[in-house]
């Protein structure tokens, strides 16, 4: 510490008389505190320490900034105003045995400290604390605080007022402090100053500064986003001397080894091409967690309950200019578990999300929360930044508001309904005043590639299209099983099995439809329920278990509206046998292009290094299929898209042991979503893995395979095989398959009907009557599920034969003896580090087979053996065959 000086002091016995008046209840906030108070806060014994004066402007300061705000998009809130550290005179009071400074700066709303060295010895304590009146503490700093790599740079967070104490305790030992202030936070953007409000608010920046229509995360349209909430960072950024505020994310790993992770946007870093966050600016950066209303209303003090970590270690970056406008940085500081942080999952799908939320600190604001029901578009942000990397999402009113963004949301998330990150915001013009503006986000499947992401958050495997959410300390909550969802006559159809967790420790469930809270369901409910969801078109249901800690990850299903609104068209009308019918064919359409293949925008892959036949398509799980209860259904048809004359192809299924293989010898529609139906239909059971694809033969030197831009999802919508039976993730291609498949109820004459479409199979609507309607009104109603249906009417009693209707009555019961299948917490993985194979969850399963990319066994052993099997270097495939009977297939990169 430099240049304590030692000073005399005096009682000052009427001072202490107008402190104990004022005194109320301190404070104390937000980064990690240690044990201790300050001696000299309240001390009739502490001295009036010499002040250090800052000379500085508030509206000169404001008029610069507002200025840089329209030049650069950023939300700044203040200046760092350099000091000349060996000049700062701290006082000390031998009969507290303390060291004091006091740092002035008139007009300033809020005040921030920033730190060249920042060593404080083992025993010390240090603390920064406002004017008694106001009662805000900071502390206490201990030789824990500085996190690691700082290499002594620091810096704390922002007091409210233009008057700040620093308080020095020294250690036992007496050992000498290295505590240098380097600059001071001139924060002059702080709107909310009431000072008859001291004892139960805290002012922050910008808090209750954003536009009307904001909607506050704690109110109703928060309620499913109580776990992703807890992971949005207010950023009090520093370029320079500039001082702006920005939001951003924590993200989870796929290894889930709690790595600090966070994402915002480049242009909080890179305000200008000029100017950019150095690594010493960055180790100041201070992220504020937890700062948010406590209710829907404004009148709580938003930051009492904040907290704070400080500095950052730049990862990677892609410019808005040129690039995707992200920011990815590892936190310096260890999150404790008293934070109580969420890492939210991620998807890197390009398939765009049809509904969702933002969480974002729009002006500074506390955490707002902004809704959207239909699907964004995609776009550009300017003709600098990369083509196709944006999406614009128009927001939606809600109960409480119309949420947009503004300022200080840059670098905030966009969420899908499944809960997953899939965007940081750039920007846009929406306002209170102008709802229906852009606002425009950086897609994380932009991200991944431009900042090759996938180094950091899939760690274990670069394949992984998406990663679930998870808390910093502890196991996530556990989630239900065993969800169904179908639809009867009565309506939609839900039920579910409890988590394997004691019944007490569960709250309630809580059942949402496109992010909307449905139904709150008491923890011993009796299943079915039943909802009478009318909204048109096909939509995602999830469930929650809501635990005192929190609510677990949303497991969920789509569902269409017109499974239950089935109208069955008049096939003839006779004078011997009334009306006639067929039962229509109902059919899903499964699919992983959202909303449909783009014919015009295929990506075609060929040269592939193959003997024989190459085999690609789609993979559903057994747990899939088990769910959709597909047991007695057909695939009848094929659609995809033929981008060779030269190659021959082939439909290929498989199932267990049983394989189909189709010829494919008329392709006149190049270029074009072509249906091929089956000669014959594969019937498929519900506990065996499904591939769909296509086989090839010829030209392997052009392309062949037409594949969507949507990046293939793990296992899933883009496996190949080398000889029809040991699917694995080929190397070359990185996304899905222009492919669908078509799958029947049943296999009548009646019309096709297409109740669903969808990237994970549904359950089937069963009919088990019809009404019979004419002029809209029901005349009879006939119970069957009879293939060919007829109905006797006296037809001159109905003389328009064109006011006839049929239609279907649905079977309300739950699909039949479904079996259990065995839970699993987690997938087990097989993975390379440092030369040798690893496995997770051993445990569950009982042979591992591991085969080249030949399609040649290698090796079959059981899972103890793993640890000493020598394998060269390459790229090989693993069959893990669980204790239950399924069979999982992963490809190992295996280095030494």
């Amino acid at each position: 510490m430099n240049r304590l000086i030692e000073r005399s002091f005096s009682f000052d016995f009427n001072r202490l008389i107008a402190l104990l008046f004022c005194f109320v209840p301190i404070s104390v906030t937000a980064q990690e505190r240690f044990e201790g108070q300050p001696k000299g806060m309240f001390s009739a014994y502490s001295i009036q320490s010499k002040s250090l004066h800052i000379d500085a402007s508030a509206s000169d300061t404001e008029a610069v900034l507002s200025w840089k705000n329209h030049q650069d998009g950023i939300f700044y809130i203040g200046k760092a105003i350099a000091l000349d550290s060996d000049s700062l005179e701290w006082q000390y009071n031998p009969t507290l045995d303390i060291w004091q400074l006091e740092i002035k700066a008139t007009g300033a709303k809020a005040l921030s400290l920033y730190y060249d060295e920042f060593q404080i010895p083992h025993g010390a304590k240090f603390f920064i604390y406002t004017p008694v009146l106001e009662q805000k503490v900071l502390g206490a700093y201990t030789s824990a605080s500085l996190p690691q790599g700082h290499k002594g740079r620091f810096a704390t967070e922002m007091l409210a007022g233009d008057r700040l104490f620093l308080e020095y305790q020294p250690s036992p030992a007496g050992e000498a402090p290295a505590i240098r202030p380097s600059a001071v936070g001139y924060i002059v953007r702080l709107p909310k100053q009431n000072s008859l409000r001291y004892t139960d608010s805290y002012d922050f920046a910008g808090e209750d500064n954003s536009g009307s229509c904001m909607v506050n995360v704690n109110c109703e349209e928060g309620r499913a986003w109580q776990n992703e909430k807890n992971s949005i960072a207010f950023i009090q950024t520093k370029v320079g001397e500039d001082i702006a505020v920005c939001s951003g994310t924590l993200l989870n790993n796929t290894a889930e080894d709690g790595a600090p992770y966070l994402i915002t946007a480049a242009h909080c870093a890179i305000p200008t091409e000029d100017k950019k966050a150095t690594a010493g600016d960055l180790d100041q950066w201070v992220f504020y967690f937890h700062y948010e209303e406590a209710e829907c209303h404004n009148g709580s003090a938003a930051s009492l309950n904040a907290v704070s970590l400080v500095g950052a270690e730049q990862l990677a970056v892609s410019p808005l200019k040129g690039g995707t406008d992200g920011l990815f940085l590892r936190l310096k500081s260890p999150i404790p578990a008293s934070y109580n942080l969420y890492f939210s999952g991620w998807s890197r799908t390009t398939s765009l999300p049809q509904s969702g939320v933002g969480l974002h600190h729009p002006s500074g604001d506390a955490t707002k929360i902004s809704t959207f029901t239909t699907r964004p578009e995609v776009g550009q942000w300017d003709e600098s930044s990369r083509a196709k990397a944006h999406f614009n999402v128009i927001y939606q009113a809600t109960p409480h508001g119309h949420a947009i963004t503004e300022k200080g949301s840059s670098g905030s998330g966009l969420f899908n309904s499944e809960h997953y990150l899939v965007g940081t915001l750039t920007g846009g013009n929406a306002s209170c005043e102008h709802l229906n503006g852009t606002n425009y986000y950086g897609r994380l499947s932009s991200h991944f590639e431009s900042m090759n992401l996938a180094k950091w958050l899939t760690p274990q495997s670069s394949e992984h299209i998406s990663c679930s959410g998870r808390y910093a300390q502890g196991e996530s909550l556990a989630e239900v099983q065993g969800l169904l969802v179908w639809m009867g006559q009565k309506g939609l159809h839900v039920q579910w099995e409890s988590p394997s967790v004691p019944v007490d420790k569960i709250q309630r469930y809580v059942i949402y439809v496109d992010n909307k809270k449905i139904q709150e369901v008491s923890r011993d409910a009796t299943f079915p329920l039943v909802l009478d969801y009318e909204e048109a078109g096909d939509h995602y249901l999830s469930v929650v278990a809501q635990y005192t800690s929190g609510e677990s990850r949303p497991i969920g299903a789509f569902f269409s509206n017109r499974m239950r609104q089935i109208e069955v068209p008049v096939v003839d009308l006779q004078a011997e046998k009334g009306l006639l019918w067929h039962k229509p064919r109902l059919e899903q359409t499964w699919s992983f292009a959202d909303p449909e293949i783009n014919t015009a925008e295929l990506r075609k892959v060929g040269d592939l290094s193959i003997v024989t036949f190459f085999y690609a398509g789609m993979r559903y799980g057994a747990d899939q299929l088990h769910r959709a209860a597909v047991r007695q259904s057909h695939l009848t048809a094929v659609r995809f898209v033929p981008i060779s004359s030269t190659v021959i192809p082939y439909i290929y299924i498989r199932q267990g042991n049983r394989e189909y293989s189709q010829k494919i010898t008329d392709l006149t529609t190049m270029g074009k979503l072509t249906t091929i139906a089956l000669k014959e239909p594969f019937e498929l059971n519900e506990t065996e893995p499904l591939f769909v694809g296509m086989k090839f033969r010829g030209d392997t030197k052009t392309p062949f395979i037409a594949m969507t831009n949507q990046p293939r999802i793990l296992g899933r919508s883009m496996v190949a095989s080398l000889d029809g039976e040991n699917f694995f993730e080929y190397k070359t291609l990185t996304h899905s398959m222009a492919l669908e498949a078509v799958v029947s109820a049943s296999l009548s004459n009646g019309e096709a009907q297409e109740v669903i479409r969808c990237a994970t199979p549904s359950i089937f609507p069963q009919i088990e009557g019809y009404h019979i309607m004419y002029d809209d009104k029901e005349v009879a109603t006939l119970m069957t599920r009879e293939e060919e249906c007829s109905y006797a009417l006296p037809l001159a009693d109905y003389p328009d034969r064109s006011k006839f209707k049929i239609l279907a009555i649905l079977n309300d019961r739950s699909p039949v003896a479904l079996t259990p299948m065995a839970r699993r917490e987690s997938q087990p993985l097989i993975w390379s580090a440092e030369g040798q194979l690893r496995m997770s969850h051993a445990e569950v399963v009982a042979e591992v087979a591991l085969y080249d990319l030949a399609g040649h066994r290698l090796e079959s052993i059981v899972p103890e053996q793993l640890d000493h099997l020598v394998l060269p270097e390459g790229i090989y495939v693993a069959r893990l065959i669980l204790q239950d009977g399924t069979t999982l297939i992963q490809k190992i990169i295996h280095l030494k």
